[in-house]
């Protein structure tokens, strides 16, 4: 049996209330916030420096977010911060925690 990987169906880009909304294959919706998406970034800039663990508040804000091929996604933030890309399966563990 072949598995299907498990895909969003959808993004959205909430600006008022700075969440991304992601409803997957199998309709689950996750709902994560920009704070919680700064924060988790594991792009090795962030993981080396701890850069993720210093982010002012109004740095959290999500500007955009553009598709990563079928990997995943790259969130930029207010700060400027562009260089974390967000994997599927981890985007889906965020919105689980």
């Amino acid at each position: 049996m072949v598995s299907v990987p498990l895909l969003p169906r959808e993004i959205r880009l909430h600006s008022q209330s700075n969440e991304l909304e992601l409803v997957w294959s199998d309709d689950i919706k996750s709902r994560l916030s920009g704070a919680l998406l700064r924060k988790a970034c594991h792009c090795a800039d962030c993981l080396s420096t701890g850069e993720r663990n210093q982010v002012e508040e109004d740095a959290l804000l999500i500007r955009n977010v553009v598709g990563a091929g079928h990997y995943g996604i790259q969130i930029i933030f207010s700060d400027g911060h562009d260089r974390g890309i967000y994997p599927w399966l981890y985007l889906r563990e965020l919105g689980q925690v």
